[in-house]
């Protein structure tokens, strides 16, 4: 299938990666990613460490959104 799409870098391997990766930005922990695949040690799962950061990006975003909701509304309660 991957020489008719004209794919020369794919590895089935790659599919472990996307799950783990799939796990972790859908809030997953390390260790969930772990015990879904399989690997045998936490370290193993540790090349996903750096997903859980750009996780954390969309948290802090949302808390800013929510933020600033509440200082409008606190604001337009003040003006009425």
């Amino acid at each position: 299938m991957c020489k008719s799409l004209d794919i020369d870098d794919f590895h089935f391997h790659d599919n472990r990666h996307t799950y783990c990766s799939n796990i972790i930005m859908a809030g997953g922990t390390l260790k969930h990613a772990k015990e879904m695949i399989d690997h045998q040690t936490l370290r193993m799962a540790d090349r996903y460490s750096h997903l859980e950061a750009a996780r954390e990006n969309v948290i802090q975003d949302n808390l800013a959104a929510r933020h600033e909701d509440t200082q409008t509304m606190v604001s337009q309660k003040r003006n009425t």
